[in-house]
């Protein structure tokens, strides 16, 4: 899933093309929260443990997925399905949905923390092929070959800066 980013956000220029740097827009972003289940979900905390700890000092791992839409494909319905089982799989692990704090009364514990209303944010972008990488760069980013990373840093939303820093909230 991807964070939410500015209207426009400017994407670092391309050290291998003298082109203008490609653009990143993001159309839309939504908070999908779990799906209803019959009842409302509770607050709930789960503790991280010591394995998960040993990843607080690290940035959040970011995913990008790329998706080939077939000519003629009807953009909505997919985006609809994509929400859809995000919500339906957030209903079966609903506290993934929460926020990681810092444990009450403590100063180095954390746990994820469910609130109702919590959610995952879910970011519709579109990639500008004017510039920078063109069609065919767009294309091969789609493949299982190595790449740089620096190619595709562009197209990876911008996390909050406090979720750069902490990534907890109090």
């Amino acid at each position: 899933m991807a964070m939410a980013v500015g209207q426009q956000q400017q994407c670092a220029p391309s050290t291998f093309t003298s082109s203008p740097p490609p653009r990143l827009r993001a159309i839309d972003t939504t908070l999908v929260p779990p799906s209803p289940t019959g009842s409302v979900l509770p607050e709930s905390s789960l503790p991280l443990t010591f394995f998960d700890t040993l990843w607080l000092p690290f940035p959040p791992v970011e995913r990008l997925f790329l998706y080939r839409l077939a000519p003629g494909a009807d953009v909505p319905a997919i985006l609809s399905n994509l929400k859809d089982a995000l919500s339906r799989a957030l209903s079966a692990f609903y506290p993934l949905a929460g926020r990681l704090v810092l444990t009450p009364s403590t100063s180095n514990r954390y746990e994820l923390h469910y609130r109702p209303g919590d959610g995952v944010a879910f970011t519709v972008a579109e990639y500008d092929v004017g510039g920078g990488m063109g069609v065919d760069g767009i294309d091969g980013l789609g493949t299982d070959e190595p790449r740089e990373v620096a190619r595709i840093a562009p197209l990876v939303p911008a996390l909050p800066a406090a979720l750069g820093r902490r990534r907890a909230r109090r």
